[in-house]
């Protein structure tokens, strides 16, 4: 075949000089480098299809989209491969700011409208090739089927076949970007969303921030005018209908996300309209506690609204998120906390939509959430559940374990009756009645020590170790030795476990719940500022104390035991080079061993 191309490039080059044309290569040749789908040729052309990827994932109910901060097109297809098309990359405030493409900030406005885009356009660039790489390597494994007779050919059709569906999908994805409060200027908000839209970029949050931005976890908030944050939003959807053409007024190819501050915010912009009892920050301001020092803001209420009974910052921040949905501005809202709190991100979202459905308004707010890695969210949680631990554990000692011990209940019935109790005394928003069937065997266990005193505890440790020392030699007594001393180790708490299951239980159940309140976008902001700040220190120390095994322990032996869609082992393959060897290939028709004999040969 090869060289039956080179004599047809041959004929071309022929026909060229004879009929003064151009070489016209084979169709399905050119296609080979242009990936699985060619007609995505500009970033516009990747909103319309992401768009409507997310539109599709939105109508049928069925589950949330998340997204990811990624700061590099390794880390965005990285992403990709492990979310297996739930999850997708976020092109940060933060990343550009703290971990940008030329210097390191803080999170306080360094960025300009175009960063977004041009983090994008990086991404993008990647996804492409990762794509191409698919592209080119199922091409090579149907040539090689090709000389094999009719019946292997056709079952080796098929056995590929199953081997590309399980292939990552680069372009049926949602990317997500930080837009910042709109760069102050309606003229800067518009030149932002043009060039996030033209590199890809479906989905994009503003927030309603004043002048002096900053990331949403910092203090020393203050709230921009409703009335310009209007403007800013009104922008961001004229250039996206720019961008995209009437389409985007009646697909939403382009979603938009008003992000507010309120329920943080210490302070607002200064306007004369905030004056007018009508005007929607009107009651949230402290009027008898004048303006700010300098005169260009006016204080917030912090404390309780009398009339809702919660605090004046979200209903300020349900007010004006309300009014955007209303407006047809945004259809994801978010409120940024300070804390991870699913019950007040509950009554964000549900007021909201309490209140469009007051107003007679048919839109519904979508909810995005920001798990913050600002939380540290073990130690956020843990007070409220070693309270509830201790109920329950109150509640077994007293109740349970007696009625146990005499054998009016069965081991069985008992964890039943703490199956009930955890339903009935838990909270049901954090999934106190979802615990798995393995968390509450734990619980059941550390509730009995709980009832029973730190002696009979210690003397339980000492008999099993009897009991095992009884074994012959072998793995068993090794492991269940390792058990035991696991056991000790982690002391006579009941108490403490029994929270921090409680911990683990509601933080696994946080995502799930979010999703069935109606938070449809879901977001990390930061991850991997974390996962490679933790990697390097962490393959570092090992390669200081271990050498080269450090490295081997801590990352190839680990990278092997992935999943078969992790293509990162063979980082010199991921990079494109077999891309490369197939140009090559195509023009010359001479088949290049550039990977065949390289020291990645055996991935």
């Amino acid at each position: 075949q090869r060289i039956k191309r080179k004599q047809e490039v041959a004929t071309h080059h022929a026909s060229a000089l004879n009929e003064n044309q151009g070489i016209k290569f084979d169709a399905d040749l050119v296609r080979s480098l242009l990936g699985s789908r060619p007609e995505l040729r500009t970033g516009a052309d990747l909103v319309r299809h992401r768009g409507r990827f997310l539109n599709r994932l939105l109508e049928s109910g069925d589950t949330c989209y998340k997204y990811m901060g990624c700061a590099s097109g390794l880390a965005a297809a990285s992403v990709i491969h492990g979310g297996e098309g739930l999850v997708g990359p976020y092109c940060g405030g933060w990343q550009l700011n703290a971990m940008g493409l030329e210097e390191s900030r803080p999170d306080t406005l360094w960025v300009k409208p175009e960063d977004p885009g041009n983090l994008a356009f990086v991404l993008n660039n990647f996804l492409g090739l990762q794509d191409k790489i698919q592209m080119v390597d199922t091409i090579h494994a149907l040539q090689n089927l090709r000389s094999l007779p009719r019946n292997e050919f056709q079952e080796g059709v098929r056995a590929l076949q199953n081997e590309v569906n399980k292939l990552s999908d680069f372009h049926d994805i949602s990317m997500l970007a930080d837009l910042e409060q709109g760069y102050g200027d309606v003229k800067y908000t518009r030149y932002g969303v043009t060039k996030a839209i033209d590199n890809g970029v479906s989905v994009l949050h503003i927030e309603d921030q004043g002048p002096k931005k900053r990331c949403g976890h910092l203090g020393d908030k203050e709230l921009d005018t409703f009335d310009h944050a209007i403007q800013i939003l009104t922008s961001a959807n004229y250039a996206a209908q720019e961008m995209l053409g009437p389409d985007q007024a009646k697909e939403k190819l382009a979603r938009f996300c008003f992000r507010t501050d309120a329920l943080s915010a210490l302070r607002i912009v200064y306007s004369k309209t905030l004056e007018d009892p009508n005007h929607i920050d009107h009651p949230f301001v402290d009027w008898a506690r004048g303006p700010c020092p300098d005169g260009r803001y006016l204080w917030l209420k912090k404390d309780t609204n009398p009339a809702t009974g919660n605090p004046y910052g979200l209903d300020q921040s349900i007010a004006r998120a309300t009014e955007m949905v209303r407006l047809g501005l945004a259809d994801f809202v978010w409120m940024e906390t300070p804390d991870a709190e699913i019950r007040i991100a509950k009554a964000f979202l549900e007021g909201v939509n309490e209140k469009l459905a007051a107003c007679g308004s048919q839109r519904r707010a979508l909810g995005l959430y920001n798990f913050s890695p600002s939380f540290i969210w073990d130690k956020n949680y843990y007070p409220d559940a070693k309270m509830f631990a201790t109920q329950i554990a109150n509640f077994m000692k007293d109740s349970v374990v007696p009625r146990l011990s005499t054998g009016d209940l069965t081991e069985q019935q008992a964890e039943g009756e703490l199956h009930r109790f955890l339903a009935a005394e838990g909270d049901q928003v954090r999934g106190d009645h979802l615990f798995t069937e393995t968390n509450l065997e734990r619980m059941f266990a550390h509730s009995l020590d709980y009832a029973g005193p730190e002696a009979s505890w210690i003397d339980g440790i000492h008999k099993a170790r009897g009991v095992v020392g009884q074994l012959q030699q072998s793995n068993l007594r090794f492991r269940l030795n390792r058990e035991i001393q696991r056991t000790e180790d982690g002391g006579f708490d009941p108490l403490h476990h029994m929270a921090n299951i409680i911990v683990g239980q509601r933080i696994k159940h946080f995502s799930t719940a979010l999703d069935q309140i109606g938070f449809k976008a879901q977001l990390i902001t930061l991850p991997q500022f974390h996962t490679e700040a933790e990697r390097g220190y962490s393959v570092a120390r090992a390669y200081r104390e271990q050498g080269i095994e450090g490295y081997v322990q801590h990352v190839q032996r680990v990278e092997e035991h992935l999943p078969e869609d992790y293509t990162f082992l063979g980082h010199q393959k991921a990079v494109g080079t077999g891309v490369e060897a197939q140009l090559y290939d195509n023009l010359f028709a001479r088949q290049s061993t550039i990977l065949a004999e390289s020291t990645e040969k055996h991935f």
